[in-house]
């Protein structure tokens, strides 16, 4: 199996959301998949394992904003902040973008290395998107020795 960008085949993505802890928004690898582009040839499984453990690792980093706001008596993200931009609650796109951007990171250091490759560039972009994006939501900066 080849991981290029070209798109070998059409792949069917399942438009199930796949379930996240209760305080957290539920992800959807359909979504994920349109919004980044991901090639055709990665399959459902590997794409909703990244997914997985992009949201663990995002839900570990946010954990003391979670504490902080079941303490402030939210439930769920989305009721934490009032701000939305047309449908769309602004903390749960920023969450999102936190969990897809480390899973596309995680999806992009799989392939297999090329000589002329920069899949190790792109994917810290994605990275420090991802941190960016949960910096965001923490009220924190985003800056540091993690994206010099």
């Amino acid at each position: 199996m080849t991981y290029s960008w070209a798109a070998a085949q059409e792949q069917q993505r399942s438009s199930d959301d796949i379930a996240n802890a209760p305080f957290w928004p539920p992800l959807n690898a359909a979504a994920f998949c349109q919004q980044y582009a991901v090639p055709a040839e990665l399959d459902n499984a590997m794409i909703s394992n990244a997914l997985i453990l992009a949201a663990a690792e995002t839900n570990r980093r946010l954990s003391g904003f979670k504490t902080e706001s079941e303490a402030a008596g939210y439930t769920r993200l989305a009721d934490v902040d009032g701000h939305t931009i047309g449908a769309s609650i602004v903390l749960v796109v920023l969450y999102q973008t936190a969990v897809y951007s480390a899973a596309m990171a995680d999806l992009l250091s799989r392939r297999p290395m090329q000589a002329d490759d920069d899949r190790n560039e792109v994917a810290d972009q994605y990275a420090a998107q991802s941190t960016a994006a949960i910096a965001n939501i923490s009220g924190e900066s985003a800056t540091g020795v993690y994206l010099i």
